[in-house]
């Protein structure tokens, strides 16, 4: 299955895929910060919530990490 990603989606997976990372509040409410050693990204609530009803993310031990049909998609994308 084919998945078409939008810009920011492929930002968000690549990322998770250097690894897991917390997911902290924001000061604006429609977004979370992603965060984790190497750094901090800000992403969109509804963007990530998506996302894992597409099956590209998923939680592991309360922490947002790149599923394996993610990872595919980010593969494919090149």
């Amino acid at each position: 299955m084919s998945t078409q990603l939008s810009v920011s989606e492929a930002r968000i997976m690549r990322f998770l895929k250097g690894g897991a990372c917390e997911v902290q509040d924001s000061v604006r409410a429609t977004h979370v910060l992603l965060a984790a050693d190497r750094g901090t990204i800000a992403a969109s609530r509804a963007e990530l919530e998506s996302m894992h009803r597409k099956g590209l993310l998923r939680w592991e031990d309360e922490r947002l990490v790149l599923a394996p049909h993610g990872n595919r998609c980010l593969k494919q994308r090149g």
